[in-house]
């Protein structure tokens, strides 16, 4: 059972992004166009917690960064961003962008991340300001 769970739905794409935050580590994940099921994962932060039955465990440390969110994180702490077009969508925590998930790839890119891996690429500002409009 999710501790933390939003959604939020794109006008532009009729994409779904959902932050669901576990006992060991939070997600967002991305629908495609006109769809129900996430097809994209972005890893966010741990929480700290052990996992529970059937939940994602936290990072690997091989894989982590130095960058942490602070805990605990609340519904007021989190907005969830789209580009204008709805095939890109970010996360915003305590007012930083944390993790974003672009339109070509099946995973997102995650301020807690280092090192390539499978839940997510480490943050990349240059593709975050394309897609985001930001400069």
């Amino acid at each position: 059972m999710a501790d933390l769970l939003l959604t939020s739905l794109s006008g532009a794409s009729a994409r779904q992004a959902v932050v669901e935050e576990s006992t060991a580590s939070a997600w967002l994940y991305m629908t495609g166009p006109e769809g129900e099921e996430p097809v994209v994962h972005c890893f966010l932060y741990d929480t700290g917690g052990e996992p529970g039955e059937d939940e994602p465990p936290p990072l690997d440390p091989e894989f982590a960064s130095g960058y942490r969110v602070a805990l605990p994180v609340t519904e007021d702490d989190v907005e969830i961003i789209w580009a204008l077009d709805g095939h890109a969508v970010a996360v915003r925590i305590h007012g930083e962008y944390v993790a974003f998930i672009g339109p070509e790839d099946l995973r997102g890119y995650s301020r807690s991340v280092a090192i390539d891996c499978d839940w997510a690429h480490p943050f990349d500002a240059e593709l975050f300001n394309r897609l985001f409009d930001m400069e």
